[in-house]
C-alpha cells in the first residue's frame, strides 16, 4: 500500500508493526497521514464484578457481535462459573478498550479478569471494573 503526500510516495504494509506492536498513527513532516481519528464510537459497554458471571456474559457478546474488533481472543483461565476467569485479547487497528483501569490499544495482548473477590483490566484489584469497547470514527 502507498500513501502519497505532497507528491511523495510512502510504501508500507497494513498493519504497520514495530516489533509486535501495531503502530496506530503515521505522521509525515508533522502531518498525520495514516490512522484513526481521535473520536471514538461506543460499541459495547459492561462491568465486571467479583464472584459473578459478568465477564462470561460480556465476552459472549463481544465474540458474537464484535469479533471483527479483535485480532485474537481466548480464555487462558476459565470460564469458571464460581471460579476465576481471565480473557485475553489483542485488538485490531482502530479499536480500543476503555476501562476504569486504563485504556488499551492494538498491538499488545491485554486481559480482562474476574475472580472470586477481584476484577481488573490488565491488573487485579478489589471491586468492580467498567469496560467499553470503542471504534475510531472512520474505521
Amino acid at each position: 500500500m502507498a500513501i502519497i503526500f505532497n507528491g511523495t510516495t510512502i510504501d508500507w504494509e497494513d498493519p504497520i508493526r514495530f516489533n509486535t506492536d501495531v503502530i496506530e498513527e503515521v505522521y509525515f513532516n508533522g502531518t498525520k497521514v495514516h490512522g484513526p481519528s481521535s473520536s471514538y464510537l461506543l460499541l459495547k459497554s459492561g462491568g465486571l464484578a467479583p464472584d459473578s458471571n459478568n465477564l462470561e456474559n460480556l465476552v459472549t457478546s463481544l465474540q458474537n457481535n464484535y469479533a471483527y474488533a479483535f485480532e485474537t481472543y481466548y480464555y487462558d483461565i476459565g470460564p469458571g462459573g464460581t471460579g476465576d476467569s481471565r480473557w485475553r485479547y489483542r485488538l485490531n487497528r482502530g479499536y480500543r478498550m476503555v476501562t476504569s483501569d486504563g485504556t488499551f490499544y492494538p498491538g499488545s495482548l491485554h486481559y480482562l479478569w474476574e475472580g472470586r473477590t477481584v476484577t481488573g483490566a490488565n491488573t487485579s484489584h478489589n471491586g468492580g471494573t467498567s469496560v467499553r469497547l470503542e471504534r475510531a470514527i472512520g474505521v
